[in-house]
């Protein structure tokens, strides 16, 4: 959610990942799509080469309708190929890159880019949104036409008159300085309020032994330090989704849970089962439309003689004859995600996969997204196992997992 405009999320695969050296997007390009929204979506969304030019751009970040409806296709972070190429610019703020489109952030106008009322005030307050958000002062130098880079774009030639004064106008209204200085001071007592938290239950898992007690005086500080827990990560969703300049921090107290919840699954292990395999693993990469073979490379327990090797590629090595339990859990750290998309869980074994869970997005946004599944194992023959997740949403191409886990218990001879 950029700011608290109502973007419809849209998914499109004509995008790069990342924007090569630059941080942020130096400037705001306004393109004319050159059909309707409808049509354009089609042709966003079908596979093509990046030949330029064309008629219209590849993709863009953003649309803004006639009628004032806003959708995305691309996150700011990542390059859209409004452009191939830069062709006589005037723009003064150009400078060297592999790919010239991953310095700008597209906003791409329904049609020849004339827009109604409703459709100026919506790209208006879109640009403030996107001012606030990527940290870029509104100017005739950051809000420039796509002819301004190229000359062989001639649809729209300037930026429609009074729309930076409007969208600064908008910020200032809807958020002034003071607001910012406000909200920031809020979030920082939040952050110290989580991060005491987050000791005092550090110290509790640190005093809770089998040696200290009953088994359900156990039990129950676990149940408690579970609830706690529940009520951090509700805390923590709610902070990520603000916008400011605590991503990091949100971020670090995410990976913080990830850990507690582990140690949680080691305080309390299933009854008359003992873990012969046990690793985990925090803020590992993801990469969409693609296998990832996942690597948790911090061992709760192992067999003697060691039968997991890690890095780049998991691998456990089952040999001594029985019946294995094999629990795996997966978390996606939280991003948005497009509605309909699908991500699945597969555990490797040998030359064959099984498909541990598969979850269809049910609603697209802002959320976090888990997949659990188990399964049997009958040695012989020996076993080699790998974990292994995929997407195929594309609104992020690269995300993190804040936790991978995986158990493997010997159940039976």
């Amino acid at each position: 959610m950029i700011c608290n405009l109502s973007i419809n999320p849209l998914c499109t695969n004509l995008q790069t990942a990342g924007r090569e050296t630059f941080s942020k997007p130096n400037a705001i390009v306004l393109v004319a799509l050159g059909n309707t929204l409808t049509q354009y979506d089609v042709l966003t969304n079908t596979p093509t080469q990046r030949l330029y030019p064309v008629s219209y751009p590849k993709s863009v970040h953003f649309v803004v309708g006639t009628n004032g409806i806003v959708s995305q296709y691309v996150e700011p972070q990542n390059t859209a190929w409004g452009i191939d190429a830069l062709h006589n610019p005037t723009w003064p703020g150009i400078q060297a890159a592999t790919d010239p489109a991953s310095q700008f952030l597209f906003i791409g106008l329904e049609g020849n880019g004339a827009l109604s009322e409703d459709g100026t005030t919506a790209l208006a307050h879109l640009l403030c949104c996107l001012s606030v958000d990527q940290d870029l002062e509104l100017s005739d130098e950051t809000v420039i036409v796509a002819r301004d880079i190229n000359d062989e774009l001639t649809t729209l030639w300037n930026v429609p008159d009074g729309l930076i004064a409007l969208a600064q106008s908008i910020c200032l209204g809807g958020q002034t300085t003071n607001d910012l200085v406000r909200c920031c001071n809020d979030n920082t007592a939040r952050i110290a309020a989580l991060e005491q938290h987050v000791e005092e239950l550090d110290a509790a898992v640190c005093a809770i032994t089998a040696d200290n007690g009953p088994i359900v005086l156990l039990q129950n500080a676990v149940t408690a330090l579970q609830s706690g827990l529940t009520e951090l990560q509700l805390r923590v969703a709610t902070l990520e989704a603000t916008t400011g300049s605590s991503a990091q921090q949100f971020a670090q107290l995410a990976q913080v849970l990830a850990q507690h919840q582990v140690c949680i699954d080691n305080v309390c292990p299933p009854e008359n089962r003992i873990a012969n395999i046990e690793y985990y693993g925090t803020q590992l990469p993801f990469t969409a439309l693609t296998p990832n073979w996942l690597n948790p490379t911090i061992k709760v327990s192992d067999t003697v003689p060691l039968s997991v090797m890690t890095g780049p590629m998991w691998t456990a090595t089952l040999a001594t004859e029985g019946t294995y339990l094999v629990e795996v859990r997966v978390r996606f750290a939280i991003g948005d995600w497009c509605a309909g998309k699908q991500a699945w869980l597969d555990l490797v074994i040998n030359d064959g996969a099984v498909r541990l869970n598969t979850v269809t997005i049910a609603a697209g946004g802002t959320q976090s997204i888990e997949l659990v599944g188990s399964t049997t194992i009958t040695v012989p023959p020996t076993a080699v196992l790998h974990i292994s997740a995929q997407s195929n949403d594309s609104t992020v191409l690269a995300r993190t997992f804040d936790l991978v886990w995986i158990k493997i218990t010997r159940i039976g001879s």
